[in-house]
């Protein structure tokens, strides 16, 4: 049909869906550790992802 055509695709708000393999947490972190990750820019809270799980390969 001519009228399906001229529909515009719906878009989508708010956050992407996440991959579902993460879970939120609170958890208590010395102030120093803390400044010098937020410091480091966006994205801080996946570099201590990172660190945390790479101290866990190398140490189970």
């Amino acid at each position: 049909d001519a009228e399906w055509e001229q529909v515009k695709p719906l878009v989508r708000r708010g956050r992407p869906l996440g991959s579902g393999t993460k879970a939120q947490v609170t958890l208590r972190l010395d102030v120093d550790v803390l400044e010098k990750f937020r410091a480091s820019g966006d994205g801080w809270q996946t570099r201590i992802n990172e660190a945390l799980k790479s101290w866990v390969q190398t140490h189970a």
